[in-house]
């Protein structure tokens, strides 16, 4: 989370700080294994802002919510992707932030939102 002290450019650039009396951590999307945050990978977090789990859906909460309460999603982070966000259409990877970056060059299109729908044939579109 960003602060009304951060600078102009913090605050526009990057998503903040992590939260007093939470831990977040970077990790590899392919192994698992620790990385700086320097490093892309996948955003993890501990704490009390972490959900208990899906209602009433203990095999959804397993996917997202490790065995030691890290939620899958320290410093001040950059967002470069949204990787549980790929839509694999057919074999191919499809990544909704080159999309939208795309349309909203556009000069009628103010703000844009891309995500896949299931399709039995193609898997994603």
């Amino acid at each position: 989370m960003t602060s009304a002290n951060d600078s102009w450019l913090q605050r526009i650039q990057t998503v903040g700080t992590n939260l007093d009396h939470q831990e977040v951590k970077v990790v590899s999307s392919e192994d698992g294994k620790l990385l700086s945050r320097e490093e892309i990978g996948e955003i993890c977090f501990r704490g009390y802002h972490v959900m208990n789990g899906y209602d009433d859906d203990a095999e959804a909460t397993a996917k997202v919510i490790d065995s030691r309460g890290w939620l899958d999603e320290a410093g001040y982070l950059h967002i470069s992707g949204r990787l549980k966000e790929i839509i694999i259409r057919g074999g191919e990877n499809i990544y909704p932030r080159e999309i939208e970056e795309f349309l909203v060059t556009h000069p009628d299109i103010v703000q844009v939102t891309v995500f896949g729908v299931p399709d039995t044939r193609l898997g994603r579109v």
